[in-house]
């Protein structure tokens, strides 16, 4: 017998199940009583309801569909031998099969792949066809069947192609049957047949709001046998299977749905908009329940009426209950008071776990009774969100289900990213990305602590991009070596042999490595070496056997610990390449191809976690109708859910709709209605609003909009929507402006900093000195450092805080052009090169092999160009004595209650030399005058002090400065490392210029000049200290009275003196 219960709450058909079961004692305490489930998380559920009800529950077995009937097979005797028709060794079946297209009906199939990448393209029709002729055994089991008694359902050529691989594929193996002949098989063995063994008087199906047909023929004639007991979840205690949504109505001119008495409507009642809408799937099931099942019990004293909770989301389950759509009334509970429905408007992912997070904190702290495992947070695909959970919740016990294997398998991940490098171009992030991996380096001898100086070696020798000129060359592209791994490589070797920079056969050395590193550098060598023999392997097409030994051969290569349980799950996908489809398919297959199909195998997805105690995030799939006090949805956001249903062109079914058809964005629509039925308390809705960069709105899902515009012209609910704002440190979350709030503490911190910085917009960023402490002795290489950048050394020095930290990483090619820094940098190079007499080339070959200039022609043209124009600014400084080094001088002065101690470079023939092939800046006159000042103390005969730089050829004379002006420099600093100096060079030096400008014809204030210098600098961000000290002090209060004592005091009487002992000035 049939025996169907249907109710809206799944607790109700749960108790119903636990009496079915206390009713009739099965007749062996050894023989499990028989569950079909949809998934593991109503398995749990059940198994706890069950306990809760006989104080001890155990013997069931809980089966999933394909188990479930495979498990019938098996008791009744019946043959079910379809593993060939099984969706994933159809992959390789017909993989194999679309290498020979001789027939002339599969003209349209060789047209198709008759194109560059065939391999790869027959793979991929290969899947796609599989999972065509997956769901056609199961739902077209019809069409099959007229295939092979050689009959033509819908004519065309589409079908007729189809019916020819479909006969090759049943006379390829004639033994097997296909799963929809299995389960015809199954309902006809098990009304005329004898079942085998023991087997069970009854069973139970839990929580499907949809079956094939086929299954629901297979149930049909099992009840005929044995007890079957259906627990359906239904929305409507009416019979609804005949409803039409309110498009449909309009789209054939209906008007208002009336129902008539024994039509088996709501008797004159108005439908639901939300039961029509989102209920289809379940109205079909429903419709397809009832016609292909004759004789049936009915208990349906099972509903309950949610209305006496009071809330929003309580009279709307009621509605949905009653099949009917309430009139506008005045007694719907404000959404302010009662909270039961809640939507929430973010800017980003990111937002709406932290938003989301604060509304659960509120709900645990206001009621002592609800715990974590009464909440769930679903996403349409939690992968989204699934890097952002553990930084939220890292406080709060969870669990993240659903998740795809290869997000929680790391091995899988990372092997697969090996795998990636080939065919790629072989970037040095690229290859350095997988070598980092936690699971990878320890195999090759290497700490964490070691990737910093591996990542520093790789850049700064120039690796780029490619292996070598032999790999560049395979892939079609010039065979240049420059840039590539295996002459960096070779570089990094010779850098250990050898020392100097001048090039070993052919080699340039990379100085900045020693040989006691030589071992870090093999770890890294023998890393590279085998994705240079991978590479060779994954050109080549092998068996499926051979690829099992070859992925197998790497994972020894890059793991460490073969125990594992990520790795044993990786090595058993490889098994199976082996051991299930390498027997159906003895054709050879390049790499891509096996890469592609672990890529498939590893997004798979997991349900562990799925109701385990603890907060649960999970995705929204179907006949997840489990019910908690709090279910909140998130990533509701147009496009991303309902999810498209990309059904495949050639898909015969697409045109041929049948009730019980699979459609994906009806299963999501239907699943949205059930998570509205399942929440007993709340229901949270979110979705990314606004955006993230312009503000403006962000429309929603269309079924969050379809909820909304329900609640608003229904029930009188408006302005459901919350928005939040962009940042969590918004003042708005630690006000009593509005009904917004936080509890993270952090975030208020910030909120309250800035909104005391908002009070004193335009004050100093410190207010008083920092409590430096300055040791007594002083070195001279500080002090040179100071006057090179004063804010600069504050925030570096003293502060420990570093500008350059996150400096943008270099692009994975070789440099086309050069701006900006990187020509700066080269220019210093090419002038080092000159006063050393290196040859031209050897300069050019440093430069290429650093990535530090253009390869090529170009590149060649470009240097020549370029050596012209340095090569004159060179002369002059060989001229000066900088070709030549002069040994330092200690320096042991005594300042005061200072020493200043250190070493005096720069000399030069019989005086100071200071170049740099650049426009003159003011760090260059400092620098110059705080050693002119200790070479005066420290030499025996006084010294002249040279300039020089791109525009300007400058001398400080050798009677200039004294002590007292090395004084005040000190003192300079002194303040300088306790307090944002008031020295700022560049406008200093502008203002020292205009000073002397107006006394020609000059006649802007000089002041001014140096404001304009400033804020140009700001927004250039030539110097970050600035904006670091000063982002919101006015220009007239940075440059004020302090700065124009020290440019009056110091630099333009310095100026003043440069330019009266230069024969030549500023150009």
């Amino acid at each position: 017998m049939f025996y169907l219960y249907t109710s809206n709450r799944t607790e109700r058909l749960a108790d119903r199940l636990a009496a079915v079961i206390a009713e009739h004692d099965p007749p062996s305490l050894f023989q499990p009583e028989l569950f079909l489930v949809q998934n593991r998380g109503m398995e749990r559920l059940l198994c706890h309801a069950l306990a809760d009800s006989f104080g001890v529950w155990c013997h069931g077995r809980f089966l999933l569909p394909v188990q479930f009937f495979d498990e019938l097979c098996r008791r009744w005797d019946c043959p079910a031998e379809h593993q060939s028709f099984d969706r994933d060794l159809l992959v390789w079946r017909l993989e194999r099969l679309l290498r020979d297209l001789d027939d002339e009906s599969l003209i349209p199939l060789r047209v198709y792949l008759d194109d560059d990448g065939v391999p790869l393209k027959r793979y991929q029709l290969a899947v796609r066809l599989a999972a065509v002729f997956d769901q056609y055994q199961i739902m077209r089991p019809d069409l099959l069947a007229a295939w092979e008694r050689g009959e033509s359902v819908f004519g065309g050529s589409v079908e007729a192609w189809q019916r020819r691989l479909w006969t090759v594929l049943r006379r390829d193996d004639p033994a097997a049957q296909h799963r929809g002949e299995t389960m015809l098989n199954l309902a006809q063995t098990v009304r005329d047949g004898e079942l085998n063994g023991a087997g069970p008087t009854r069973v139970f199906v839990f929580g499907m709001h949809t079956l094939p047909p086929l299954f629901l023929g297979v149930l049909e004639a099992l009840a005929g046998r044995i007890d079957v007991h259906f627990f359906l979840l239904s929305p409507c205690r009416q019979y609804w299977g005949d409803i039409e949504s309110r498009r449909s109505r309009v789209l054939h001119g209906g008007g208002e749905f009336i129902g008539t008495e024994g039509d088996g409507g709501f008797g004159g009642a108005t439908y639901h908009p939300l039961l029509a809408g989102f209920g289809r799937q379940g109205a079909h099931f429903q419709e397809l329940l009832l016609d292909m099942v004759e004789g049936y019990q009915d208990h349906d004293d099972d509903f309950v009426d949610p209305a006496a909770g009071g809330g929003v989301l309580h009279r709307l389950q009621s509605d949905l209950l009653d099949g009917r759509e309430a009139p506008l009334s005045g007694d719907c509970p404000k959404v302010a008071e009662d909270g039961s429905l809640q939507v929430v408007s973010c800017h980003s992912r990111w937002r709406e776990i932290v938003v989301l997070k604060d509304f659960l904190l509120s709900r645990l702290y206001g009621d002592p009774d609800l715990q974590l495992h009464d909440i769930v947070v679903m996403a349409p695909d939690i992968d989204d969100y699934a890097h952002l959970i553990p930084a939220v919740y890292g406080d709060l016990a969870h669990d993240v289900s659903d998740g795809r294997i290869r997000r929680e398998n790391r091995v899988i991940d990372g092997f697969l990213q090996f795998l990636q490098l080939f065919g790629g171009h072989y970037g040095w992030s690229e290859l350095l990305g997988v070598l980092e991996r936690p699971e990878v380096y320890p195999r090759f001898f290497l700490t964490a602590g070691d990737l910093d100086l591996l990542r520093f070696w790789v850049v700064d020798c120039g690796i780029r991009w490619g292996l070598s000129a032999e790999q560049r060359r395979d892939d079609g592209l010039y065979p240049f070596t420059p840039a590539a791994w295996r002459t960096g490589l070779e570089r990094l070797l010779m850098g250990v042999t050898v020392a100097g920079e001048e090039p070993v056969d052919g080699i340039l050395p990379y100085s900045d490595i020693e040989g006691s590193q030589a071992e870090l550098l093999g770890g890294l060598c023998r890393f590279v070496d085998l994705v240079e023999r991978g590479r060779h392997v994954f050109q080549s097409e092998l068996p499926l056997a051979s690829w099992a030994q070859r992925l197998r051969g790497w994972c020894d290569e890059l793991f460490v610990d073969t125990d594992q349980p990520d790795l044993l799950e990786l090595l058993q996908l490889i098994d199976a390449l082996e051991q299930r489809y390498a027997p159906h398919h003895d054709q050879p297959v390049v790499g891509t191809v096996v890469r592609q199909w672990l890529e498939a195998m590893a997004d798979g997805r997991s349900s562990a976690g799925f109701i385990s105690g603890r907060l649960t995030f999970c995705s929204m799939l179907p006949m997840r109708s489990v019910p908690f006090k709090i279910i909140c949805l998130i990533g509701l956001n147009d496009g991303d859910f309902p999810r498209t249903d990309q059904r495949i062109s050639f898909d015969l079914m697409t045109n041929d709709y049948r009730k019980g058809d699979r459609v994906r964005r009806e299963d999501d629509r239907y699943q949205f209605l059930e998570a509205i039925l399942a929440a007993r308390e709340v229901l949270y809705l979110s979705y990314v609003g606004q955006s993230v960069r312009t503000n403006k709105p962000v429309p929603p899902s269309v079924v969050l909009a379809e909820l909304l515009d329900v609640l608003q012209h229904s029930y009188g609910v408006a302005d459901l929507v919350r928005a939040h704002p962009l940042h969590a440190y918004d003042r708005s979350y630690f006000t009593d402006e509005c009904d917004l709030f936080s509890y993270d503490d952090e975030q208020y911190r910030l909120a309250a900093t800035l909104e005391e910085s908002g009070d004193r917009a335009g004050s100093p960023w410190l207010t008083e000195p920092l409590p430096v402490e300055l040791p007594q002795r002083l070195e001279l290489a500080e002090l040179a450092r100071f006057f090179r950048a004063p804010q600069r050394y504050l925030a570096r020095s003293v502060l420990g805080i570093r500008f350059d930290a996150l400096q943008t990483l270099p692009d994975e090619h070789e440099p086309f052009e050069l701006t900006g820094l990187d020509r700066y940098q080269a220019d210093h190079v090419v002038v080092d090169a000159l006063l050393r007499k290196q040859p031209p080339e050897i300069v050019l070959r440093i430069l290429q092999d650093r990535q530090a200039w253009p390869l090529g022609t170009p590149g060649e043209l470009a240097f020549t160009r370029r050596l012209d124009e340095i090569r004159p600014f060179a002369d002059e400084i060989a001229a000066a004595g900088g070709a030549v080094a002069q040994p330092s001088v200690p320096v042991e002065l005594t300042i005061g209650a200072r020493v200043l101690a250190g070493e005096l470079t720069n000399r030069c023939g019989d005086g100071l030399l200071f170049y740099r092939y650049a426009n003159l800046r003011g760090r260059d006159i400092l620098g110059a005058w705080l050693y002119h000042l200790v070479a005066a103390q420290v030499l025996a005969e006084p010294v002249t002090t040279r300039i020089l730089c791109r525009n300007a050829r400058l001398t400080i004379g050798a009677w200039r400065g004294g002590p007292d002006d090395l004084a005040g420099l000190l003192e300079l600093y002194v303040s300088g490392c306790r307090v944002p100096s008031s020295l700022l060079l560049e406008p200093a030096l502008a203002y020292a210029r205009q000073v002397v400008s107006n006394r020609g014809r000059g006649r802007k204030d000089p002041l001014e000049k140096a404001r304009e210098t400033f804020r140009q600098d700001m927004r250039q961000g030539f110097e970050p200290a600035y904006r670091f000290f000063f982002r919101d002090t006015p220009s007239e209060d940075v440059l004020g009275d302090d700065f124009v004592a020290c440019c009056e005091n110091l630099m333009v009487p310095l100026w003043d003196a440069i330019l009266a002992d230069s024969e030549e000035h500023v150009r």
